[in-house]
């Protein structure tokens, strides 16, 4: 994929992310990836996965706050580094049956950027418009 194939693909997916995510929630790992989202215009509920308690708890969590309101569907943005694959796979297989799940955008968003974590994803596009010749948002 070249460059500008990239870039096409990284905003198509950040635009659905966008889409997505309104009237929904997204569990992240940590503080830093919820800020990234907040400056790539990513609404929603951010919900942190990383929040002082052990992995089960904490999907426990997410389980019984998705049935207390009223999210259409919970997306699950991990980071695409080893950890973050793992503990993608254990959120998401915590979470089946209990929550309404989408996974797909961070599946096109991994084959598009160039790094491997969310909190990442702002430079990366910075850095793609920049050679490719800039675009807004």
């Amino acid at each position: 994929m070249n460059l500008r194939e990239r870039l096409d693909a990284l905003e198509r997916a950040l635009g659905d992310l966008r889409e997505r995510a309104a009237g929904n929630a997204i569990l992240v790992e940590g503080r830093n990836d919820a800020k990234a989202l907040e400056v790539l215009g990513v609404g929603g509920t951010h919900l942190l996965l990383n929040a002082g308690a052990s992995l089960q708890v904490r999907i426990d969590e997410v389980a019984e706050m998705a049935a207390a309101t009223d999210w259409p569907c919970l997306i699950v943005l991990m980071d695409w580094d080893r950890t973050g694959g793992r503990l993608q796979d254990r959120v998401v297989h915590g979470l089946a049956g209990r929550v309404r799940l989408d996974n797909d955008v961070r599946r096109r968003i991994a084959v598009a950027a160039r790094v491997k974590a969310v909190e990442e994803l702002p430079s990366d596009l910075d850095a793609l418009r920049g050679q490719v010749g800039g675009r807004g948002p």
